[in-house]
């Protein structure tokens, strides 16, 4: 999966240039919805794909856009598509964020201490196994918040649900992980 640059042309969607916006939509959110779904099901080609996939599903209905909330409306058809496949496969598997677990445990920031770095490893793998046990809607929930960076309204339309619904399903999600971690042998989680 291309990782820097610009997002591929879609050359099985001729008519890309006929719909107001969405390449500048396209080119904006490609990249960040490519490393929201290789977050989620844990292989940069597939993700890809479904990149791909997605782009064209919101492509046919671009006229169904909701013109001020594009980025929530583009995570919900990635998001959609994801746990499409990923039900069809019958297999479900979370790929590794070294971000997320910043978020828990801000002052791990050195890299010059090899002991705080191995600590930093056995807690990322922690983390890890503990996002894994969590459902799939509670895992997408927290990978828009924490990692791509959008807002509980936005994560609510990209669910479909109210921002007040995002908010609670945040609230369970973060403590479902927190109980996973400590579970598995983690020092217990701030926040």
């Amino acid at each position: 999966m291309p990782r820097s640059g610009a997002a591929p042309a879609l050359t099985s969607v001729p008519e890309a240039g006929e719909a107001p916006g969405f390449e500048v939509a396209y080119s904006t959110y490609f990249h960040p919805i490519c490393a929201y779904l290789q977050r989620m099901i844990g292989n940069p080609d597939d993700a890809y794909d479904l990149g791909v996939a997605s782009f064209e599903k919101a492509l046919r209905n671009w006229a169904k856009a909701p013109p001020d909330h594009i980025a929530p409306w583009l995570y919900r058809i990635a998001t959609n598509t994801c746990l499409d496949e990923l039900r069809r496969r019958k297999l479900i598997r979370w790929q590794p964020f070294e971000k997320f677990a910043a978020v828990f445990h801000p002052g791990h920031v050195s890299h010059d201490n090899p002991e705080r770095d191995a600590i930093r490893g056995e807690q990322r793998a922690l983390l890890r196994e503990a996002l894994e046990q969590i459902s799939p809607r509670h895992r997408a929930a927290l990978l828009m918040r924490e990692c791509q960076g959008l807002s509980c309204e936005e994560v609510g339309e990209a669910l479909g649900i109210s921002k007040e619904a995002a908010k609670q399903l945040l609230f369970r999600a973060r403590q479902q992980l927190r109980t996973g971690y400590t579970a598995l042998g983690g020092e217990p989680l701030d926040g």
